[in-house]
């Protein structure tokens, strides 16, 4: 399985984020906004991506952090190399790569950047999911748990 190492930015202020909780495993969707909020904020700032895009995904993608790929790869998204899912050395390495593709794949597709209900259309139109209900899925997480609240654009 292949291991991955994101370098960190510089611009992202490790001071902010206390790395031992992440160690925890969240109950519920609740629990995981709680251990990763802060994570997605810094991450999706590099970028200018909403975070609420970020933390629907991962309450949807990593059943709020509860998967098998989340526990045993630290991977809340899904992302794969090649056929095989990513392994990364931590979650935030996971967030900021998942950050760095949604910017470099879809950003410019996005016709409102601050507005996630225009990310969640174009990451649906764009081939992010293969579920064709992708995008209303996110909108609703993002509505059922207020995530909007995250977002600093």
């Amino acid at each position: 399985l292949e291991s991955m190492h994101i370098k960190i930015p510089k611009n992202i202020n490790l001071s902010k984020i206390d790395t031992i909780k992440y160690k925890k495993l969240p109950k519920d969707a609740k629990s995981y906004l709680e251990l990763y909020a802060k994570l997605a904020i810094e991450a999706d700032s590099l970028y200018d991506i909403p975070a609420s895009i970020t933390l629907a995904q991962g309450i949807i993608e990593s059943n709020s952090g509860k998967s098998k790929m989340a526990l045993n790869k630290n991977n809340h998204f899904g992302i794969k190399s090649g056929s095989s899912y990513k392994t990364y050395e931590s979650v935030l390495d996971c967030f900021i790569h998942h950050s760095d593709i949604l910017n470099r794949r879809y950003k410019k597709k996005v016709s409102d950047k601050s507005s996630y209900v225009a990310w969640a259309n174009a990451l649906q139109k764009n081939g992010y999911a293969e579920d064709p209900l992708y995008s209303q899925k996110l909108i609703a997480t993002i509505k059922k748990y207020n995530l909007s609240r995250y977002d600093v654009l």
